[in-house]
């Protein structure tokens, strides 16, 4: 700042009476050169987002924005603070056979992944109206510490259910560092550089899906041992929580003036709290469900049914909340929305499947080490990278992305066939070559729905597409895991079982993956162990196929509306 302390702002003590003054005289003006349906509807935009929009808070006068190196040093916590969220959710791919193994708890592998995206989904609505009421810096840095309570967790944990507590912890932290990233690096850069603020995040979020199976396998290897990918969080989110809390200059904004009690009413516990049951409901279901449990079994069906009365009330209360709900129903009924969201949670259903699946193979059909396993996993994050610039680059000149969402939905679908019809003897070039045009079928089409989102709504109700965006992949990464678990082990002891004895269909899958080798079971019944992994994780990947399928569905019968350029707005 340059001499003094800024004026207060005259509107400060009333923010919503001249929100309204100002949202009025808009659409007086809009009216005084001619009746126009799109200006209507854009003039209602205006005022939705001036009366509850907080969100979007104005701009820094110039003599209150931070110089750049405090401004470089923000986004360089911010993107550290991403890159670590992001390694949390793919360093754990390659461990996991491990994991299961020391545990003695292959039936507990989906909950790793289950206990973390759990935590994600209840709270990021939540974590959209913290960021509106209070502080951005505590609510980012309590975030950041959180993940640093979990990962602790993790990484001294002596038992399976540990482990999924300390996951769970994560999550809640992982949550509010997605959502706290956006929301500060809105305040510190213009909205002309925002794109560009997006591009390094998810080139960060890139980074850590290329090189978190591989760091997972090799410390998984080495002497640091699984637990290393925990202990490395420490360090990341203290440099994080240091760069933020020292550089960026917590914003006035009027929405975290009202009352403490106001606030608490505005973030609907009861919703987060019945959407949270209702999934733990269905994962402990679709877990138990085949695996440990008959279907018929009285706690299986009491989860299923207790998911259709939990979600039902949740949808009721919605209904109720109108447009304070968490998922307002105006706009998730929205042709595209609806039909984004499906495809979104379809495709992250089958990334997660993809991701934590195809391990099972390499690892222990093949018999690869860890570190190796995740050189080969590379092949499926690598060409996304290029195929999303690709898919990007034909949007923008064609301004048509639904073509690009059916495309790429399809082709991730086909190689995600291929990659099911593998054996114990297939090649590296046969798996790489399928891993590749699975990885090209993901990029071309797995961000064309928050671009259609966006492409839609209203600016008011952009806050809204990004939150129901993220809903709907941490949904497909909840739902794969125990699905993909389900048919997995399924599978797997049915195989075991067509030859063996039921306890020693359990001392081999005790074992765990990463032990299917000669020094752990007898030579000669090792060709058909592995065959028996093989048939498992590759039966797996029909949950993906389907569900790849089943995001190009939606995308053929979404609304076939151009891209809008800026030009064009609402009009």
């Amino acid at each position: 700042m340059t001499s003094g302390s800024p004026q207060k702002r005259p509107q400060e003590e009333s923010p919503e009476i001249d929100a309204v003054e100002w949202a009025t005289q808009d659409v007086e003006k809009r009216f005084s050169v001619g009746f126009n349906p799109g200006h209507i509807r854009a003039s209602i935009c205006s005022v939705s987002s001036n009366i509850d929009g907080l969100n979007q808070a104005p701009a820094l006068p110039e003599a209150m924005k931070p110089p750049r190196h405090m401004v470089a040093a923000t986004v360089t916590g911010l993107l550290i603070a991403v890159l670590l969220m992001a390694l949390d959710v793919n360093i754990l791919a390659t461990s996991v056979p491990k994991i299961t193994t020391e545990f003695k708890s292959l039936r507990d592998a989906a909950w790793y992944v289950a206990a973390f995206s759990l935590a994600r989904l209840a709270t990021q609505p939540i974590y959209g109206q913290l960021y509106t009421l209070f502080s951005l810096k505590y609510t980012f840095c309590c975030s950041l510490a959180t993940v640093i309570m979990g990962s602790t967790i993790c990484a001294v944990s002596p038992n399976s259910m540990t482990l999924i507590i300390g996951r769970g912890v994560q999550g809640l932290g992982s949550s509010g560092v997605a959502s706290g990233a956006l929301n500060i690096g809105g305040y510190i850069v213009s909205k002309a550089k925002m794109p560009l603020m997006i591009s390094l995040m998810g080139s960060m979020m890139m980074t850590a899906a290329l090189a978190g199976p591989v760091l997972g396998g090799a410390f998984t290897e080495s002497v640091l041992t699984w637990r290393f990918g925990f202990w490395l969080n420490l360090p990341l989110s203290a440099i994080s929580m240091v760069l933020v809390w020292m550089t960026f200059l917590e914003p006035h904004r009027p929405s975290t003036k009202i009352p403490l009690r106001d606030k608490l009413m505005r973030l609907d516990p009861t919703g987060s709290i019945l959407i949270l049951s209702s999934m733990i409901c269905l994962v402990l279901g679709l877990q138990w469900g085949g695996n440990l449990l008959p279907w018929t079994n009285r706690n299986v069906l009491g989860c299923l049914i207790g998911f259709g009365i939990l979600f039902s009330l949740f949808l009721l209360l919605q209904i109720k909340q109108r447009d304070k709900a968490l998922v307002p129903l105006r706009i998730v009924t929205q042709r595209t929305v609806g039909l984004g969201c499906i495809a979104t949670t379809c495709t992250y259903l089958a990334v997660t499947v993809l991701a934590y699946y195809m391990p099972f193979y390499l690892q222990a059909a093949k018999g690869l080490s860890p570190s190796i396993a995740g050189l080969y996993m590379l092949a499926l994050g690598g060409p996304e990278t290029l195929a999303t610039i690709a898919s990007g680059t034909l949007i923008t000149y064609t301004k048509h992305y639904v073509p690009m969402l059916v495309l790429g939905g399809a082709v991730f679908s086909l190689g995600s066939g291929l990659l099911s019809t593998l054996t114990t003897g297939s090649n590296a070039g046969q798996i790489i070559g399928y891993e590749v045009l699975t990885s090209i079928g993901l990029g071309f089409g797995g961000q064309v729905p928050l671009t259609a989102l966006r492409n839609v709504l209203c600016e008011a109700d952009i806050p809204i597409a990004n939150g129901l965006n993220g809903f709907s992949q941490s949904l497909g990464v909840v739902l794969g895991a125990p699905i993909a678990q389900s048919v997995f082990m399924n599978t797997l002891t049915s195989h075991l079982g067509s030859r063996l004895q039921p306890g020693n269909v359990t001392k081999i899958t005790d074992l765990g993956a990463s032990n299917i080798n000669p020094s752990h079971i007898d030579p000669q019944l090792l060709p058909f162990v592995a065959q028996a992994y093989r048939d498992a994780s590759t039966t797996s990947l029909y949950v993906a196929v389907a569900s790849a399928a089943m995001a190009s569905a939606a995308g053929l019968l979404m609304e076939w509306k151009k891209l809008k350029t800026k030009e064009e707005g609402d009009s």
